[in-house]
């Protein structure tokens, strides 16, 4: 009868190690899917800001042409000093404003290069802990088989009585 005892407990003990091990794989293909999310949105951004970039451009290009076509429809001489001067002040905020939302892009893409890091490493942590688990189970095991079920602190099988 002390076969049935021993059986038992192998038996939990690589129930509760398949179950850890199936939660950790669960764990890192969370995270992969995560790092792959974090990875589409490091994309999206990047295209986001070249596409805000165009955009902000476009609309500072027609509003130096709107400035050009202003002062010319005055009678103004458009190579006057005052003239010149304010279309240049109007590129120059053009660039201001492009360098702006690169930065801020650059700044969105690697926030998101670093999330995809942060749950690459996570997902091979859960790989290496799965795996634990499983070297840890394999010791629980082989420590039940080697005392026939017997306690180490009493010299009793695991449900009582001398082994």
């Amino acid at each position: 009868m002390a076969f049935l005892p021993v059986a038992l407990a192998v038996g939990g003990a690589a129930l509760q190690g398949l179950s850890s091990f199936q939660q950790s794989n669960y764990q890192a293909q969370v995270a992969k899917n995560n790092a792959k999310i974090a990875g589409q949105n490091a994309d999206r951004a990047s295209y986001a800001a070249q596409v805000s970039q165009m955009r902000s451009d476009r609309e500072y290009q027609a509003q130096g042409a709107s400035i050009l076509a202003t002062q010319a429809a005055s009678g103004l001489d458009v190579l006057g000093a005052s003239q010149v001067g304010t279309r240049i002040n109007e590129a120059r905020v053009r660039a201001e404003q492009a360098t702006d939302i690169r930065q801020q892009g650059l700044f969105d893409v690697r926030n998101y290069q670093q999330q995809q890091a942060n749950y690459l490493g996570e997902a091979h942590a859960d790989k290496v802990a799965a795996w634990m688990g499983v070297a840890a189970t394999a010791f629980q095991i082989g420590g039940i088989v080697a005392t026939k079920g017997k306690t180490t602190t009493g010299g009793h099988s695991l449900i009582g009585g001398t082994g």
